[in-house]
Formats: C-alpha cells, structure tokens, sequence
C-alpha cells in the first residue's frame, strides 16, 4: 500500500510458533514493520526521520507510590 521495497522472513520459536515479518523500507528507512503470529498483528509505521520530537515521562498516579522502588 506505499510506495517501498517489501522484505518477508518467517521465524520460528523453539517451540514451533511462527512470526511472519514484513519489512518495507525506502531509501534504505523502514516505512513500517508488520509481525503476524496467528491472529495477532502489529504494524509500527515510520516517519519524519530527523525530525525533531519529545518524550514525556509517563506520570504515575499516587496510589501506586509505595510499590515503586526509587
């Protein structure tokens, strides 16, 4: 659906379960990455490489204070 070379592989797990990865990539970037095992599927999708952008720190709400070791 875009634009890219699209690379497939296949892996297996020691106990026989397969992640079919996609790959496709322009301009030697990756456009997104899609992993199918079963029913599931995850696409990450890239761009605006070199841009410039922030990573706020997730807030934790109080009541789970006491269980996080500082």
């Amino acid at each position: 659906d875009k634009n890219c070379n699209q690379y497939e592989t296949k892996i297996e797990d020691d106990v026989g379960n397969i992640t079919e990865l996609t790959i496709c990539e322009d301009k030697g970037y990756p456009v997104y990455i899609i992993a199918k095992r079963g029913d599931s599927l995850v696409r990450a999708e890239y761009s605006d490489y070199n841009a410039l952008f922030t990573i706020e720190r997730p807030s934790i709400p109080k009541v789970f204070w006491p269980d996080i070791e500082t």
